[in-house]
């Protein structure tokens, strides 16, 4: 198995060099254990791009995790500002950019990233522009960084970065260049620049951009070039016949699992008993123990009449100031949480309707949103400040 020391590498690479793929990127992989590679696209022709020399990794049972830029649109990114959600968003962004293979090098390229996904040896996780104020940036923003590093069986590493992108013409025709640097020469600072950096992204720490896991949207993406049955993709196959290398070996079968501890025990019980606690014969008053109101008696009683006599077809009729929005509110926490009412349709004047809506929140925690024929509208609370609107078909 190759070294990165065993190679003399340049601080900088032009395409004055020569190829730029065999002169550096397949070589170096050649002693590959860990990859970890950031590109600007999810693109056949990125992925396949990224995936040169990956036999080699594969060889060395090493593991990769590639971060992948996706860039919204305006009407996507102004869905995410009205409440949808972020991970639906781009996931459904993902799934409207299919893998279409351009040849039949990239197709081979794409089945064997399939079959590393499939085999645990390549994670990959989806990198969005955020602005200052927390919010995804549409068309013109890039998550466009272009690095890499690469760890050898001995703990040496290298790192690159530069201009050069993950595409066709960028590694064949454009005037890019890129730099590298080598632990075992003075470049242990950059390269742990690089390190920090990817780390701070993989592991949501970035304020800058957000990256997020998208195992099933990338999964399918990938389905199509997957090897069929457990068959092994061809660039490996025609390793395995020139005897370069043995199939990887797959992960060690985990160990069991350790029995709980009394205290797990007790916990996932505790748990477990809160969770049913309201649909219990005696948790009628689960729903008032866990408001934020102290009911007076007569509202009490009123809550009892309806909740035993289920479904309740009663009309309550206090005097104004007797508290009906309590006595509706407490029946209405407990129904939701034991089950009874699956769905609630609240029908008021319009006058009344955000009246409604922040009692129920701020007296019985029911966060539900007004319909206003368009969209579901919830109030400005402390974490959503301008409010959330979630626009809705009426087929929704």
């Amino acid at each position: 198995m190759a070294l990165l020391s065993d190679h003399k590498w340049k601080s900088k690479y032009t395409p004055d060099d020569g190829d730029l793929v065999q002169r550096f990127y397949v070589l170096a992989l050649d002693a590959a254990v860990r990859y970890d590679r950031t590109t600007g696209y999810f693109s056949a022709s990125a992925l396949a791009l990224a995936a040169r020399g990956i036999e080699a990794l594969v060889r060395n049972n090493g593991k990769m995790r590639l971060l992948v830029g996706c860039t919204l649109d305006k009407d996507e990114t102004d869905a995410i500002a009205a409440g949808y959600d972020l991970r639906e968003t781009v996931s459904g962004r993902l799934m409207k950019m299919p893998l279409l293979a351009g040849d039949a090098d990239h197709r081979e390229a794409l089945e064997l990233l399939s079959w590393m996904v499939a085999k645990g040896l390549l994670d990959v996780k989806v990198a969005i522009p955020k602005s200052e104020a927390g919010k995804p940036i549409p068309d013109f923003s890039l998550f466009h960084e272009k690095a890499g590093v690469i760890e050898d069986k001995t703990g040496d590493r290298i790192a690159f970065s530069g201009s050069i992108n993950e595409t066709a013409s960028g590694w064949k025709l454009n005037w890019e260049s890129f730099h590298v640097f080598c632990s075992w020469a003075g470049g242990d600072a950059h390269i742990q620049a690089e390190e920090e950096s990817f780390a701070r992204l993989w592991e949501g720490r970035s304020q800058t951009a957000w990256v997020l896991e998208f195992a099933d949207a990338i999964s399918k993406a990938l389905l199509p070039f997957l090897p069929a049955g457990d068959a092994e993709p061809a660039r490996v196959i025609r390793l395995n016949q020139a005897g370069d290398i043995a199939a990887p070996a797959l992960p060690p079968a985990p160990l069991p699992a350790p029995p709980p501890s009394p205290i797990d025990e007790k916990r996932r019980e505790t748990w477990a008993f809160i969770h049913s606690a309201a649909a219990r014969p005696d948790g009628a008053r689960v729903g008032e123990a866990t408001s934020a109101v102290v009911p007076w008696p007569h509202q009490v009683r009123a809550f009892d009449r309806m909740h035993s006599t289920w479904p309740p077809r009663l009309l309550i009729a206090d005097e104004v100031g007797l508290g009906k929005t309590i006595e509706a509110g407490l029946l209405l926490r407990q129904t939701w949480l034991s089950g009874r009412a699956k769905r609630i349709l609240i029908l008021a004047p319009k006058a009344v309707l955000t009246q409604w809506q922040i009692e129920l929140r701020e007296k019985f925690n029911l966060d539900w949103p007004i319909y206003d024929g368009d969209s579901l509208v919830w109030q400005p609370t402390p974490a959503h400040r301008e409010g959330v609107a979630k626009p809705v078909s009426r087929q929704d």
